[in-house]
């Protein structure tokens, strides 16, 4: 749903949400409805009787899904408005006094409940990298730079990591859907910034949290949304802002600032060094700025550093940021304003160079509300993955990447080919750099275009063959293709029996895809291939809460 943004609290754009909302409650599109009323709720000035009504209706929705709870919850928030509207009061007393008598009857209740495994780190855990198998360790050479190996054989469905997303952003049009701060995935029960009418919050933790940032975005989130994210590259430049505000808590004095960007350009920061496990805030920025090279000077870095100068001329013009800086006058004598917001546009040029190349975009498939298993996928979010993104590319990889668990940012790195100990993971940055997918050149020609490099991965120095050209080996023994025929089929049946065959069937592809490696690539191997990965999505992918019927 498309939704005209505007950062300014609005009674009248709350009243006209609210009946959206009730032309789609009428129509039974409840997730429409939802979105409305959070809609309604955002812009609803903070004494106005739209905050409460918005929250009502969201209750009558979650009444009608049998969620008393929730409803009984969203009621409470319109409790704690204030409006002298006297007959809003008696409606919520009156709906409040019903959903507290359902929540009396057990037969009426339904509540979320998890219907994916949590995933499990394969190997123990890393002592520095508290997310990570201890098989992997950081590697630096001439030919490939940072990188990731194993000191392990590994197998096929094995998990080397689950790594937390560090920074993220939402994307536009789930602002009404998800916690800003978290992006919980779960947007029942949200509540509003009180200030501006884009952000909302599923807990008074992550609206605590989120004031290290959102105090001074929250002035400027229009702009951001219409203008700053409004061009070819999406949300990167905000991801950009907001990294450059978590910075800025650390790092305010002028010097400290310039001395982290010198050091960050010197390009002598030491990853293998690093300590996730015991690492602040402060040592992350260090991290992430160093990602990258000094960018060279192009028509692309014109037209980057035109647009990090203009967010950083909004944010000290219009965010707070502004009276920050008048205080760093008054209290040092020495301070200039046009340096500090020199090297703060250097740091955030910075930083959008690492965005280009180390952000993903976060997924998850179905939403909350469709009860089918459609292989859908939603990109919501963009996040950045310290860890994660030391992973080179290859257009043959030997691990994939999921996100897992319902309503989460956390990212999987799972094994899809046999590796042996001492050798490099190697991960597909896109599909389009798949060489089951797209042929040599036009691969060479994205990644150089995207990325500045000419892979050199066995895929393209030996020009593997894409997936409709693939040749059928014969591999497999006929115990083997009875197996995977059976559990084929048992992927279709009942959610509790499809996790046992998942279980049982990841095993089995493992063996298979060790036993025939030699054989690489072919059909056969491409098809079980595929299994494994359609097993570990149904085990694992990134999926909203569901809810019991």
């Amino acid at each position: 749903m498309e939704f005209k943004l505007d950062s300014r609290k609005d009674d009248d754009r709350s009243r006209s949400y609210l009946l959206k909302g009730d032309r789609f409650l009428d129509n039974y599109d409840y997730v429409k409805a939802i979105e409305s009323y959070n809609a309604a709720i955002c812009y609803a000035l903070p004494f106005s009787s739209q905050l409460p009504t918005g929250y009502m209706k969201r209750a009558k929705i979650y009444t009608k899904l049998g969620l008393h709870k929730e409803a009984l919850r969203s009621l409470e928030f319109a409790m704690q408005t204030e409006t002298n509207d006297e007959e809003i009061r008696v409606q919520l007393y009156q709906q409040r006094e019903k959903c507290v008598d359902k929540l009396g009857d057990d037969s009426a209740l339904k509540s979320f409940r998890r219907v994916l495994d949590e995933p499990q780190i394969t190997h123990n855990f890393h002592k520095k990298v508290p997310f990570a198998s201890d098989c992997l360790e950081v590697a630096e050479s001439s030919v490939f730079g940072r990188y990731l190996r194993t000191t392990k054989d590994l197998v096929p469905g094995q998990i080397l990591s689950i790594e937390p997303a560090y920074c993220r952003v939402l994307d536009r049009k789930f602002i009404y859907k998800k916690c800003t701060h978290c992006l919980k995935s779960c947007h029942f029960n949200l509540f509003p910034c009180t200030k501006c009418s884009m952000a909302m919050f599923c807990s008074e933790k992550c609206l605590d949290y989120s004031e290290t940032y959102h105090k001074y975005e929250c002035a400027i989130m229009g702009v951001i949304y219409n203008v700053f994210c409004d061009t070819d590259h999406g949300s990167l430049p905000w991801m950009a802002l907001r990294q450059l505000l978590l910075t800025l808590r650390w790092y305010w004095r002028f010097q400290d600032l310039l001395k982290l960007l010198v050091d960050a350009e010197s390009g002598n920061f030491h990853f293998q060094r690093f300590n996730f496990e015991t690492s602040v805030q402060k040592n992350y920025m260090e991290y992430i700025l160093s990602l990258t090279t000094k960018p060279q000077i192009d028509e692309e870095f014109i037209e980057i550093s035109e647009l990090c100068d203009k967010m950083i001329d909004v944010l000290t013009k219009k965010s707070p940021l502004r009276e920050d800086i008048r205080q760093y006058k008054l209290h040092d004598a020495t301070f200039s304003s046009s340096k500090y917001r020199e090297v703060m546009t250097r740091v955030l040029i910075r930083f959008f160079y690492v965005n280009l190349t180390n952000v993903y975009s976060l997924v998850s498939t179905p939403e909350w509300w469709d009860r089918s298993e459609a292989m859908r996928n939603e990109s919501f979010a963009l996040a950045i993955f310290p860890f994660t993104t030391l992973i080179n590319h290859a257009c043959v990889s030997n691990v994939k990447a999921l996100f897992v668990g319902e309503g989460s940012t956390n990212f999987m790195i799972y094994v899809n080919r046999p590796i042996a100990a001492g050798k490099q993971i190697f991960i597909t940055y896109q599909k389009e750099m798949n060489y089951l997918e797209t042929p040599l050149e036009k691969r060479r020609e994205t990644i150089l275009s995207e990325f500045g490099f000419v892979c050199g991965c066995v895929a393209c120095v030996n020009n593997y063959a894409v997936a409709s050209k693939l040749k059928h080996m014969c591999l497999m023994s006929n115990e083997e293709k009875e197996f995977v025929k059976e559990n084929v089929q048992m992927l279709d049946d009942k959610p509790d029996n499809v996790a046992k065959a998942c279980k049982k069937a990841l095993k089995m592809y493992g063996k298979i895809l060790v036993k025939y490696e030699k054989q690489y690539p072919c059909l056969d191997l491409n098809q079980v291939e595929l299994l494994l990965d359609h097993c570990i999505l149904l085990l694992y992918r990134n999926r909203p809460f569901s809810y019991e019927s």
